[in-house]
């Protein structure tokens, strides 16, 4: 008797818990699509120099992190906005870092025109499988164009369950672009299926973490920027730290000081999350590539 009992209450809790997470997501996804005002010049100026600030605060820290990616987008985003404190640090780091080590194959992420010597592909086994794609994209290797590694990752269903794994297309995008950007051959199409695939993915995946900026931040890189709901844009600027930088957390839970939330990862983290360098960089160049959008269509409506 006491088994039925207790056999019923698990049952009965399970189906509430079920209820509960099932509703928690539909208001989330609903929430995630809703139509509020356009984000104006000035919001998107306002967080762009707040990331700004951050990088600046940062800057030591920083300057300790080689991932060559993540200064490309720091790069691009000085490119964009001649903002002088961006400049300044980005000429800092190209005097102190870049220019202080040999020429390798991220080179051509600062230097477009230098054609880096690739390894046999063997030798390249410490990357992952994107990294691989980014050296491709950077060099236009024919050789490495032809590794089965490659040719696999120029298919649109490279990437299985995208909304769990959401890195992952992102990342293919980006070599992609990447691709498109160096001219290593045509891939228009393959771009524009990715990006089908992120926007889907951004409406569905409601967590502002270190995935959503990046699957925004992909939709501005690959000309979608119209798409980009405003909605995405305030959750991201509402997820920017006090302190200008954004981070890979979502929070979900915070009772009697214990903080439940998620990452770019599907399980739950403890939190508070902090702002670090991959997170802010990505929100950046979103808001720089954003203004440089709204700039351009003031610009010719001017002209019309």
């Amino acid at each position: 008797m006491k088994r039925r009992v207790f056999l019923r209450w698990v049952i009965l809790v399970s189906v509430c818990l079920f209820i509960l997470i099932l509703a928690s997501v539909s208001t989330g996804i609903i929430r995630n699509n809703m139509n509020v005002p356009a984000v104006t010049p000035g919001e998107l100026k306002h967080s762009f120099e707040s990331s700004v600030r951050w990088l600046s605060d940062n800057k030591q820290r920083i300057f300790r992190t080689h991932n060559s990616a993540l200064w490309w987008m720091i790069k691009e985003a000085e490119d964009l906005t001649d903002n002088p404190t961006l400049t300044s640090i980005y000429q800092q780091y190209r005097r102190e870092q870049l220019q202080t080590r040999p020429r390798n194959l991220w080179t051509p992420f600062f230097n477009p025109g230098y054609k880096p010597y690739v390894p046999d592909i063997d030798l390249l086994s410490d990357l992952k499988p994107y990294q691989i794609l980014f050296a491709y994209a950077l060099s236009c290797d024919t050789e490495l164009g032809n590794e089965p590694l490659i040719k696999r990752q120029l298919q649109s269903d490279y990437c299985q369950h995208s909304l769990i794994n959401a890195r992952c297309v992102t990342h293919q995008q980006m070599g992609v672009f990447l691709l498109e950007q160096n001219g290593c051959g045509d891939h228009k199409r393959l771009a524009s299926e990715l990006l089908d695939i992120i926007e889907s993915d951004l409406s569905l995946d409601f967590r502002v973490t270190d995935s959503y900026l990046q699957r925004a931040l992909t939709l501005a890189q690959g000309g979608r920027s119209q798409a980009i709901k405003p909605v995405w844009v305030r959750k991201i600027m509402q997820a920017q730290s006090e302190d200008g930088g954004w981070g890979d957390y979502y929070p979900v839970i915070d009772l009697a000081g214990i903080k439940l939330g998620f990452s770019s990862r599907p399980t739950p983290v403890i939190g508070p999350g902090k702002s670090d360098f991959h997170a802010t960089a990505q929100g950046l160049l979103l808001m720089a590539l954003l203004l440089d959008d709204d700039k351009q269509r003031d610009d010719d409506e001017q002209r019309h």
